[in-house]
């Protein structure tokens, strides 16, 4: 990758900019506004690539002359079909048969097979971390000895509901961000006892018609905290997890702007709790906990 960065710092037009952020190992994921656009793209993409050696191939689009031949194709791990422009996850190599014997390893290893870089699947697959971590803290268990039965049962029943996510299909084209005076970018961050969570979404404005569309989320089992006297792991408070939610609500919106070039774009941030807000307006003399956040 580094030497193919080195040659596109080299060309000066503006495909090699989309190019040089558009690559992901050995491929290349991007979007233009029409099909004008995407053959003047991938006929510079082809040129200047192929000054360093190396050929673009395979390409598909959803244009009707690209997409005759993919129903659906792999992009970062996620199905596209070309046809619809729709998104869905990829659970091919997921196994929803395990046996009574089933360990932390096991759970872990299965769990951890579903590729999500957006987040749309964050309240199903946060269900095998919080078994994890009740493993963890009630059983003193290794890695590969048998878990207790209702843990088993529980995670057997997780991986049958998985044919529902298949279902499940987001919009690869969100649109409005041409005109950034007419969309903003909305976080909502929220917490419960066992996790905490994030979403962003684009608002976009258009023809007297208001869309929403899901950009990314994220969620975080909630840690334990430690008890210095008794040694045991309790749950963390819940205004210290509201602010948990905030502050990867936060992130969240940065890498966001970052990977769509909108920076200047009106944000708007929520959370229901008012601790959080009290913590976040005033700069009073907070413990470590807060005044890290």
């Amino acid at each position: 990758m580094a030497t193919i960065y080195h040659h596109l710092e080299k060309e000066r037009n503006d495909v090699a900019v989309k190019l040089k952020d558009s690559f992901y190992v050995d491929n290349v994921v991007a979007s233009v506004q029409n099909e004008i656009e995407l053959q003047r793209f991938q006929t510079i993409a082809c040129q200047v690539m192929s000054k360093a050696r190396f050929e673009l191939t395979g390409w598909v689009s959803s244009t009707e002359q690209q997409n005759q031949e993919k129903t659906k194709c792999s992009v970062l791990d996620l199905l596209w079909e070309p046809n619809t422009d729709l998104l869905t996850c990829d659970l091919r190599n997921i196994s929803t048969e395990i046996n009574d014997t089933c360990s932390k390893r096991q759970l872990l290893s299965i769990s951890q097979k579903i590729f999500d870089p957006i987040g749309f699947t964050t309240p199903v697959t946060l269900i095998p971390k919080l078994l994890m971590q009740k493993a963890w803290k009630n059983y003193e268990l290794t890695w590969d000895q048998k878990l207790p039965s209702e843990i088993v049962e529980e995670f057997k029943n997780w991986l049958a509901s998985l044919e529902f996510l298949k279902l499940v299909q987001i919009p690869r084209y969100f649109g409005g961000l041409v005109d950034e005076s007419t969309t903003t970018l909305h976080m909502f961050s929220d917490a419960s006892g066992k996790a905490f969570a994030a979403c962003v979404f684009l608002r976009i404005e258009c023809d007297n018609k208001v869309k929403i569309k899901l950009v990314q989320a994220k969620s975080r089992v909630a840690p334990l905290k430690k008890d210095p006297i008794t040694k045991t792991k309790n749950e963390m408070s819940i205004p210290k997890l509201e602010l948990l939610a905030a502050v990867i609500g936060t992130r969240l919106v940065q890498s966001v702007k970052t990977s769509l070039n909108i920076h200047s774009i009106q944000t708007f941030y929520w959370t229901d709790s008012k601790v959080v807000l009290c913590w976040i307006k005033n700069s009073g003399t907070w413990k470590t906990f807060v005044r890290n956040r």
